[in-house]
């Protein structure tokens, strides 16, 4: 069965879309969330867009009976980028919600999200991802959630700017207007898309808000291989679009985010990257101190662990992006014409 339809619903006060790929059971967790907003969910629209999901989606969707206005649309495999943007022009609501299918609403993450609105349309509403209070996650998403949280108390102390750069796509909103101005997501795009999107919206003049009052429960863990992929793509991302001189960050927050690392931190990377050999060894032995701290739930040191991980793989695919560690440490000894000239 592929569309699950409720009567015609002509003008939502907001629409709901979730893509998803094979994960029915954290999906239908997310469904009976909605279920229990203490938003009025019958003036809401929920599309789950499947992204050529071969676990019997439709069917399990279609074996319940929901009291939420749902619709879900199979599509081909092409993509989150493509399958989240594909949701947004189905919707029919004014404000898009977008949440992942492993992010579970709180009660109130609805109402939170349609009360950030002004009635301007301009501003997009970041929800809070916080930690699955029935989760078990391994340390390195430990350390994850742990970053994400500092991020949120930079941004509310003032210290952290609340911008495009914040944008995470797991749970925010924004008017479906202004998405589609900016040609919402890039499909071009392998990673990132979230940020690139964040950047382009705030070019278009969109205010952002820190919505600490729309928890979204994440629960969804990436094995240690796949975490350890976040961190190079990260870094060829940031590499990127610092080259092009796209962005407002560019080298200055490459530059910034260096000298703020621990001196442990630095040290590490100077000595490390580019030594093909020496690098993975040595992010061995550190995933073994970090798993013996997390065993004796020593959180701190196993935090400093994943962290120190996280920085060398992300440093070093940096490295890769702008040509080799040799030109990342001229430029970040200060001698920032020296990557210009070598990319002019």
């Amino acid at each position: 069965m592929p569309h699950i339809t409720t009567e015609p619903f002509s003008s939502p006060d907001a629409s709901v879309v979730i893509p998803t790929h094979n994960r029915v059971a954290s999906l239908k967790r997310v469904l009976h969330a909605l279920e229990t907003q203490t938003y009025d969910m019958s003036r809401v629209e929920v599309i789950v867009v499947a992204d050529g999901c071969t676990d019997d989606t439709a069917a399990a969707l279609a074996a319940e009976d929901w009291s939420l206005r749902l619709t879900l649309i199979d599509r081909p495999q092409s993509g989150v980028a493509t399958t989240r943007n594909h949701g947004a022009e189905a919707a029919r609501g004014r404000l898009l919600v977008f949440l992942d299918d492993d992010v579970r609403p709180a009660p109130g993450c609805i109402a939170a999200h349609i009360a950030a609105q002004d009635g301007d349309g301009a501003t997009v509403s970041i929800g809070h991802l916080s930690a699955d209070p029935e989760g078990n996650p391994p340390g390195w998403w430990r350390w994850m959630e742990w970053q994400l949280e500092k991020q949120y108390s930079e941004m509310l102390d003032g210290s952290r700017p609340i911008d495009g750069l914040a944008l995470y796509s797991g749970n925010f909103s924004v008017p479906r207007d202004l998405f589609l101005d900016v040609e919402g997501f890039n499909t071009e795009l392998k990673a990132c898309e979230d940020t690139d999107l964040g950047i382009r919206l705030q070019k278009a003049g969109a205010r952002f808000h820190l919505n600490m009052d729309a928890v979204g429960w994440h629960s969804g863990y990436h094995d240690y291989t796949a975490w350890k992929g976040i961190a190079r793509k990260d870094g060829l991302w940031d590499a990127e679009e610092a080259l092009k001189m796209a962005y407002p960050f560019g080298w200055r927050e490459l530059l910034d985010g260096y000298h703020d690392r621990h001196p442990l931190v630095k040290t590490a990377a100077r000595r490390l990257l580019d030594r093909k050999t020496l690098l993975p060894i040595s992010v061995g032995a550190m995933k073994l101190g970090a798993s013996v701290f997390g065993m004796l739930r020593l959180r701190e040191a196993e935090r400093f662990g994943y962290g120190g991980i996280y920085a060398l793989l992300y440093w070093q695919a940096v490295a890769d992006g702008v040509g080799g560690a040799a030109l990342l440490w001229r430029y970040l000894d200060a001698d920032e014409s020296a990557l210009t000239e070598a990319h002019a």
